[in-house]
């Protein structure tokens, strides 16, 4: 019940100062991209349907009597009727001719109405007759003497645009759900690896004198050998991935890993008075990232005023030098344990 408890109570702070501070990243990153594919592939059919369209910007040569006509003669050789719909429209409102052969069905032309207004290009996402989520444009057409003589507009459908930003969407959020779902398997295994049953050495510990009590507490909820060799049996990174990154050479320059932490956190970082080692979740990583630039552990920690400041503190140098501990094996009673640590996060730039 006690290591229940304890597992429950380290889970929750590992949920909220790390994992959770990690989700919202991804969920951003996510959002973000999403949103600025949109907009980005939406521009690229915009720019491509202008080139398309440019040949009706010749109707500003036109005569007021000449405007129809020319304008059913582009529309009847327009090459890419296939692509998008053009409308020519007259000063009186009235569309002249589509490049479909049909007369369009009466409709609200918000994009013509606002080019109308403003005298410039203007853009819009409706609905067609049908129901059809499209883009359409309008561009006001003037003669030499800068009278309005009408406009053209073309349309296109979104159908096959919004299908390609759907897919990559649904792409996205399966690459953060698969990273949320490593790095929760990755903590949370990490976490149980360290954590032994509580019963057993509280009982031994009872025996003994304060100090004894102590040590006891310690062991009772931290297997020190297990976590030593963890630590020292950690990947160690070659001399290119070091030059590979500035932060990580200035780590080994200096010849000593130094973060900001406390060591009077039982599970998350304890400093051992008996041995002079600090142990626990917060300081494991630490540990195996040094052992990972320098080849040894040589940690340094600067002790600050609560856990979560070390916690938060140390999730920011994980993401800011993008560093990765990819995988760590351990055995313990003959079986291989392994462990991840935010690998699908972060790797050597």
């Amino acid at each position: 019940m006690q290591l229940d408890i304890k597992f429950k109570s380290i889970a929750g702070r590992w949920f909220f100062n790390i994992f959770l501070i990690v989700a919202i990243i991804v969920c951003t990153a996510v959002i973000s991209f999403s949103v600025t594919y949109s907009s980005i592939y939406t521009e690229r059919i915009k720019s491509l349907a202008n080139d398309l369209t440019y040949e009706f910007n010749s109707l500003s040569n036109s005569s007021k009597t000449a405007f129809k006509e020319n304008a059913v003669e582009l529309a009847g050789s327009f090459a890419y009727k296939n692509k998008l719909e053009v409308q020519v429209i007259d000063r009186n409102d009235n569309i002249v001719v589509s490049t479909t052969g049909f007369q369009p069905t009466e409709q609200r032309m918000p994009d013509y109405e606002k080019a109308i207004k403003t005298g410039e290009t203007e853009t819009a996402k409706i609905k067609s007759a049908s129901g059809e989520k499209v883009l359409a444009s309008t561009t006001v057409i003037y003669d030499a003497t800068g009278r309005r003589l009408g406009a053209y507009r073309w349309i296109t459908s979104l159908e096959n645009a919004d299908k390609m930003i759907s897919w990559v969407i649904l792409i996205l959020v399966a690459v953060a759900l698969l990273v949320l779902a490593f790095c929760a398997f990755s903590g949370l295994f990490f976490i149980n690896s360290i954590v032994s049953d509580t019963s057993a050495e509280a009982d031994k510990g009872s025996a003994g004198s304060s100090k004894s009590s102590e040590d006891t507490e310690v062991s009772a909820t931290l297997d020190a050998k297990a976590f030593d060799k963890l630590v020292n049996d950690g990947p160690k990174a070659d001399d290119d991935a070091i030059a590979a990154s500035t932060w990580a050479t200035a780590v080994k320059d200096a010849g000593v890993f130094k973060i900001g932490g406390v060591q009077t956190s039982t599970l998350f970082s304890l400093l051992n008075e008996k041995d002079g080692q600090t142990r626990g979740f917060d300081a494991g990583i630490a540990q195996l990232l040094s052992n990972y630039i320098l080849g040894e552990n040589k940690v340094e920690i600067t002790q600050v005023t609560h856990s979560l400041v070390g916690c938060t503190n140390m999730l920011y140098h994980l993401l800011r030098s993008c560093i990765a501990v990819a995988a760590l094996q351990a055995v313990d009673n003959g079986k291989m344990l392994f462990v991840g640590t935010f690998s699908a996060l972060c790797k050597i730039r």
